[in-house]
């Protein structure tokens, strides 16, 4: 049985870093990555990716509803998790539909397997 030590008795955290969006909608979901670099945000209508180690600005969006809005204008995004593998994670939407993404490039159905 491993035991603890106490190491300090603070209570309060510490600010480490900001990352500054630009959107204007709220953010309601946050997921960390179990490789613990990277980590997902969601509004209603985008997915972004961060890195942990680049808080400059540097993110990449995912998933926007705003550039199908014409489709999908009732739509909204309402949860993000990650998969227990990093390149892996599903979203749900306002319409009940739970959508499963593989980040690896492997998973593009566009490129052909070479033999």
């Amino acid at each position: 049985m491993p035991k603890t030590k106490i190491i300090g008795n603070s209570k309060e955290g510490k600010h480490v870093a900001t990352y500054i969006t630009g959107d204007e909608q709220h953010l309601h979901s946050l997921s960390l990555a179990p490789d613990l670099e990277n980590f997902l945000t969601a509004d209603e209508s985008k997915i972004n990716l961060w890195n942990l180690e680049r808080n400059a600005g540097i993110v990449y969006n995912l998933v926007d509803y705003n550039r199908t809005k014409c489709t999908n204008e009732d739509e909204a995004i309402t949860s993000i998790k990650f998969s227990t593998e990093a390149s892996m994670f599903l979203y749900t939407t306002s319409k009940g539909h739970v959508r499963i993404c593989d980040l690896r490039e492997s998973s593009n159905f566009h490129t052909r397997p070479t033999l």
